[in-house]
């Protein structure tokens, strides 16, 4: 049995292992959640990799224009 913490850097380090870059560096967070059932009180762990990218853009006349991308 091991402690969510421990899961979380396994987590993290597969993650790492496939996607290794300076964009994962600046760009890329680790979300938990978790689920629990009513009935009898399993709780259910899990820690995903999260993309997170704003860019701002200015067009014509100085309007700015914002995109974000999750992932």
């Amino acid at each position: 049995n091991i402690t969510e913490e421990e899961k979380s850097i396994i987590e993290w380090n597969n993650f790492f292992k496939r996607n290794q870059s300076v964009l994962v560096d600046l760009f890329y967070g680790q979300l938990k959640s978790s689920v629990t059932c009513p009935d009898c009180g399993f709780q259910s762990v899990n820690f995903n990799s999260f993309l997170i990218f704003c860019l701002f853009i200015t067009y014509a006349n100085n309007i700015i224009l914002f995109f974000w991308f999750f992932a």
